[in-house]
């Protein structure tokens, strides 16, 4: 008998966020298939934006939308995330693919809400 690959269910995934402190949040992504977080973002709220200081998600659940849902869900509260730089793992594909601009004076990648 061979084994299916398990895959994340993403039509029926949800995002939810916690404050922790003063301008601290982290964001998870859920779906219904899993009992933990399958991603989730950390960072600080600066004002209109949200800086992104790191971001994990399950290796056996990448390549799947995750880090777009979740941007999705924060484009929803801020019109610009920003982040210092992208990880070894994956961080930089991510930002080269969703096509996040780097400002060079400030050293940082961002990425404004997409107009409606």
């Amino acid at each position: 008998m061979k084994a299916t690959k398990w895959k994340p269910k993403m039509d029926g995934a949800w995002v939810s966020y916690v404050a922790i402190g003063f301008g601290q949040m982290m964001w998870f992504c859920y779906v219904p298939n899993c009992i933990a977080p399958i991603g989730f973002v950390w960072g600080w709220a600066t004002g209109k934006g949200f800086h992104v200081a790191g971001s994990f998600v399950q290796p056996w659940a990448r390549r799947n939308g995750v880090r777009s849902r979740i941007n999705d869900a924060i484009f929803q509260h801020y019109r610009v995330i920003s982040t210092s730089s992208g990880s070894k793992e994956g961080g930089k594909q991510f930002l080269k693919a969703k096509k996040y601009k780097r400002n060079e004076l400030l050293d940082l990648f961002y990425l404004e809400r997409p107009s409606a």
